[in-house]
């Protein structure tokens, strides 16, 4: 019996990725706005801490001898766990229904193209809740990447006195710091490095991410939908009708034409890709 195929990101379907579109500014805007509350909070820190001694370090570490190294390691969990607290609070509630309702639409979209009625759960798992939750597990899986990638960061400004000093004239410089703590210029150029590491700029790391998810999601409700409907196999072709081409991965080339077994207990249809 012929059907329809699952399809990749880079094939391109105009319903998903109007959804991916819908859903990308919505969680873009509140890690922004996570990240904005994160630095305010970094800086707030630094600004708290006693810094009167004519060292690199600040006075807490100056004064701690033998123990500075322990000090300091200190300090910065202390300040990664506050900067880790705001990052991974949950989107508002409007925001997460909206992704509710637009992994429903993703759902939807997946069955139709199975030409099987959506299923709506799997193994008693609400499918809608579990592609909702999936993509703000994204969110939180960047978390702990910026708080991994701010730990340098921290370390500089709580051993070098000249980031915890406005860069004044050097304004410009600061606003085109690498990221690296050798290349940042004050304290500015030290928060534009905490944005970056921080992944303010959310367009390199969100976007492809939110893409992903909704091919991921649309192609498990076709699965799983039509598995629930009878189908038993696929047939797993790549770029139907043409096959293979230079974009094709090792591993596709390998599964292309081959017979993929969804469920040999139910039903007598087969699903072709």
């Amino acid at each position: 019996m012929g059907c329809c195929d699952l399809v990749k990101a880079d094939r391109g379907d105009a319903e998903i990725d109007a959804i991916a579109r819908f859903v990308r500014p919505l969680l873009a805007s509140h890690w922004r706005r996570q990240v904005e509350r994160a630095i305010e909070e970094a800086r707030q820190r630094l600004l708290e801490l006693e810094d009167q001694l004519p060292t690199g370090d600040v006075d807490a570490l100056a004064r701690a001898g033998d123990r500075r190294d322990r000090a300091l390691e200190d300090l910065i969990t202390a300040i990664l766990a506050a900067l880790g607290t705001i990052l991974q609070q949950p989107p508002s509630g409007t925001v997460t229904f909206a992704v509710r309702q637009a992994a429903g639409r993703l759902l939807a979209r997946g069955a139709a193209a199975a030409g099987v009625p959506p299923t709506g759960t799997f193994s008693g798992t609400d499918l809608r809740s579990a592609a909702a939750e999936d993509a703000l597990l994204l969110l939180r899986l960047r978390a702990e990447t910026a708080l991994s990638d701010a730990r340098p960061l921290i370390r500089a400004a709580l051993t070098r006195a000249d980031l915890r000093r406005s860069a004044g004239g050097f304004l410009e410089q600061a606003a085109a710091a690498t990221g690296t703590p050798g290349g940042i210029i004050g304290l500015e150029g030290w928060i534009a490095a905490l944005e970056g590491a921080l992944g303010a700029a959310t367009a390199a790391w969100l976007d492809p991410a939110v893409d992903l998810w909704a091919y991921r999601w649309a192609n498990v409700s076709s699965f799983l939908s039509a598995r629930a409907d009878g189908f038993i196999a696929f047939v797993a072709l790549n770029n139907p009708p043409i096959g293979p081409d230079a974009r094709t991965t090792p591993f596709c080339n390998w599964v292309h034409g081959k017979l993929i077994p969804m469920d040999v207990k139910v039903g007598q249809k087969v699903l072709f890709g």
